[in-house]
C-alpha cells in the first residue's frame, strides 16, 4: 500500500488548462504496483456512479517533499482544485504548508487526516482565500505540534474555525496564525492560552469570537 493523489474534474475538462476550482483532489492509500513494462500503475479514480476525467496523480514518494512551498505534487494544478477529500487515514509527517496555495478550493473533507505525527502546522492553509469552513479542526492530534504559525494566512473567506478539541500544550509559535481573515473561533478553557494570543478582543474563552485587525 501507498499513499497516491488524484485530481479528477468534470468529464471532457481534463484538457482546461485555466478551469478554476472544478476539480477535487482525492488523496488515498491504494496498492502500488510494478508493471511487466518496467512502469507503475497510477491511483485508481474514485468511483461514484460518475464517469469523470484525470487531470494528473501520482504516489507520494515521501511525504516530507510535500511540507515545503510549492513542493507539494499537486502545486502545479492547484487552480484547479475546488474540493480536497481525503478518503482513508493518511499520517503525513508534518501539516507545514501541507495545503498551503489552494486558492480556489471551497471545502476540505480531513475527517481522515490524521495529525499526530505532525509536529508543525506551519502555513498549513495557507493562501486557500476562498475556504469557507473547516469543520473537521477540532479533532486534530496537535499533542506534537509546536508551531501553528501563518496556518489560515489570508484565509478570506474562512467564518469559523473550532479548535474546542486541541491539545494546546507544546504550542511555541502562533505569530500571524489568523493574519489577513476574520473567523469567529470556538475554544473552552483548555485552549486560553493559545486563544488569548490569537484573537485580540475581550471575552470569556468558549464564546464565538472574532479577531480585530
Amino acid at each position: 500500500m501507498a499513499i497516491g493523489w488524484i485530481i479528477v474534474c468534470p468529464l471532457g475538462a481534463s484538457g482546461e488548462a485555466d478551469a478554476m476550482g472544478d476539480s477535487t483532489l482525492y488523496i488515498e492509500s491504494a496498492v502500488r504496483k510494478k508493471l511487466k513494462n518496467g512502469g507503475e500503475n497510477l491511483p485508481p479514480r474514485p468511483s461514484d456512479g460518475t464517469k469523470r476525467d484525470t487531470v494528473a496523480s501520482g504516489w507520494l514518494d515521501d511525504e516530507n517533499n510535500i511540507t515545503e512551498f510549492a513542493s507539494q505534487p499537486w502545486y502545479p494544478y492547484r487552480n484547479r482544485i475546488g474540493h480536497v477529500e481525503i478518503l482513508n487515514p493518511w499520517t503525513p509527517k508534518n501539516g507545514k504548508y501541507l495545503f498551503d496555495g489552494l486558492g480556489n478550493c471551497k471545502e476540505f473533507d480531513l475527517l481522515k487526516l490524521d495529525t499526530s505525527a505532525c509536529r508543525s502546522f506551519e502555513g498549513m492553509f495557507r493562501g486557500c482565500s476562498s475556504v469557507t469552513q473547516l469543520l473537521d479542526l477540532d479533532r486534530f492530534d496537535t499533542s506534537n505540534v509546536v508551531s501553528v504559525s501563518h496556518m489560515f494566512l489570508n484565509c478570506l473567506e474562512l467564518r469559523a474555525i473550532s479548535v474546542v478539541g486541541w491539545d494546546v500544550s507544546c504550542i511555541e509559535n502562533c505569530d500571524h496564525m489568523l493574519a489577513g481573515c476574520t473567523p469567529y473561533v470556538l475554544s473552552s478553557e483548555a485552549q486560553r492560552s493559545l486563544v488569548e494570543k490569537v484573537v485580540s478582543v475581550n471575552g470569556d474563552t468558549g464564546t464565538w469570537r472574532r479577531p480585530i485587525g
